[in-house]
């Protein structure tokens, strides 16, 4: 009997892949993570909006363990242009495809009553695009800004699909007087 335990912990130590972390030893605040159309992990972030200038960069693992950045910059300084429209900062990106489609949202903050989301969009049904490419992201819209909600600190979107109804729900963090968006 003791002989089985021992083997089966022998196995089990076998099996058992060992990492040191962080898995990546950089900045990279409030991290997105998802899975491509081609079976590789992707992260995006607010640092990773920093990243080269204002350009960003994506990382990409095969195993969630190893992670490389990617050449392609993720949006061209005219989108960046446009996204610093609502907010000086850009913080806390989520990556999703609703409906075929792949969106960045992300927050844009200079003040508690200059805030917004927006949100970009990939101009391909496939992330990464059929080329092999991760971008460049375009803007396609601001959802929802401070300003005219008068919900302060608009900031953290959370978009999800319904894969029942195909309804599209955004959740996001605000300071202020409760109000349904």
């Amino acid at each position: 009997m003791l002989l089985a335990l021992l083997s089966c912990g022998i196995l089990r130590a076998e099996e058992t892949k060992f990492f040191s972390n962080p898995v990546f030893a950089h900045d990279w605040a409030d991290p997105d993570v998802w899975q491509g159309d081609d079976g590789n992990f992707y992260t995006f972030s607010t640092a990773g909006a920093k990243y080269s200038g204002g350009q960003a960069k994506f990382l990409w693992s095969e195993d969630r363990i190893r992670w490389d950045t990617i050449p392609d910059y993720v949006w061209t300084l005219e989108t960046l242009s446009q996204i610093k429209k609502y907010g000086d900062n850009i913080w806390a990106p989520q990556v999703v495809k609703v409906k075929n489609q792949w969106l960045m949202y992300l927050s844009c903050y200079t003040s508690e009553s200059k805030s917004a989301i927006v949100v970009l969009k990939l101009n391909s049904e496939t992330f990464p695009t059929k080329d092999g490419l991760h971008g460049p992201w375009t803007f396609h819209s601001v959802l929802t800004q401070s300003s005219v909600s008068k919900i302060n600190d608009t900031i953290d979107p959370f978009v999800v699909e319904d894969p029942e109804t195909g309804k599209v729900w955004m959740f996001f963090g605000g300071v202020g007087r409760g109000h349904r968006v």
